[in-house]
């Protein structure tokens, strides 16, 4: 087992382990004093919620009064709703805070997946998995189940770069072989990609881009800065081929989504690109065909390729 501490900014001892067993692996998330962490934040929330509603209220009185020439009546009642709201503001961020640094595990099998957050335990049997992919930038697994609902494995304990070794290890193997036993009934599957949806994400990458500038002339904030300025341009890559990104995989080979040309045979497949903005297939016809990490199958792409390559 291997264990490393790290320390919260709120000043809390947060461990996180890593249990590597026969047949599954484990990586969890604690607090040294539960109970000790949630009075802080049950005191902290509403008595900073009080003194930025008192503040705001104050704001709200003045305004009203001296430019609105409002009654002492409405103006107070108005100050109260003010305050009542940053007060139930600071109870939800301290709930929510509190949620993200509370306790959670993660359970890796070669049959099922297993989240535990804050009491709940969610189980994700394999055959209830459709598919693994990456979001934000390629920094968290995203499980999309066959229900239809995504589940996203909290960054802060089980990031992407830290869970992604021991999936591929474990369980997608597992998700590949079904896949393939599809492909050859033959059931094409279709890699679909973010399409429309691209672009509200490009719009957040580009404040991060711009956030990222404004840091670098800062004393403190440059190699923050230049982090955030690297992820922006990596989540904008990734946009850019989700727009236009998605294929099907078929037992003859990949084709567009449109079916505009014919069936890339896995025998003329000469290049595929992997990088961190996704997947790159260039073919002699058409433009190439890419897909970007938030594609479904993103995860499994790289075995199956390898898989039907080797047989043609």
């Amino acid at each position: 087992m291997i264990t490393t501490g790290a320390k919260a900014k709120s000043g809390k001892r947060n461990e996180h382990t890593l249990e590597v067993h026969a047949d599954r692996v484990v990586i969890r998330r604690s607090i040294g004093n539960k109970a000790l962490g949630a009075a802080t934040y049950l005191l902290a929330g509403p008595f900073l919620g009080a003194i930025f509603g008192l503040l705001a209220a104050v704001g709200v009185v003045a305004l009203l009064q001296g430019v609105f020439k409002v009654s002492d009546e409405i103006s107070a009642k108005s100050a109260v709703v003010v305050g009542a709201l940053f007060v139930i503001g600071g109870i939800a961020w301290a709930i929510r805070d509190f949620r993200r640094h509370a306790s959670a595990e993660l359970i890796i099998a070669s049959d099922r997946l297993e989240l535990y957050v804050f009491g709940r335990r969610r189980e994700m049997p394999v055959d209830a998995i459709d598919s693994i992919r990456l979001c934000r930038e390629g920094r968290q697994i995203c499980v999309d189940l066959t229900s239809g609902k995504c589940v996203r494995v909290p960054m802060d304990f089980a990031p992407a770069g830290r869970v992604l070794p021991h999936l591929n290890t474990i369980l997608i193997p597992n998700l590949v072989r079904r896949s393939e036993a599809k492909i050859r009934e033959p059931r094409p599957i279709v890699i679909r990609d973010l399409g429309p949806l691209a672009i509200p994400i490009a719009i957040r990458d580009l404040g991060m881009l711009a956030l990222g500038i404004c840091a670098l002339p800062t004393i403190h904030g440059t190699f923050e800065g230049i982090r955030t300025f690297n992820r922006a341009i990596v989540g904008l890559r990734q946009c850019a081929r989700g727009l236009r990104g998605g294929f099907i995989i078929t037992a003859e080979g990949v084709q567009d989504l449109r079916r505009t040309h014919p069936v890339l045979s896995w025998t003329r497949i000469e290049q595929i690109e992997m990088t961190d903005a996704g997947i790159r297939i260039a073919r002699n016809v058409g433009s190439p065909l890419v897909a970007s990490p938030y594609a479904h199958h993103f995860c499994e792409l790289d075995r199956l390729f390898e898989s039907f390559r080797s047989e043609a």
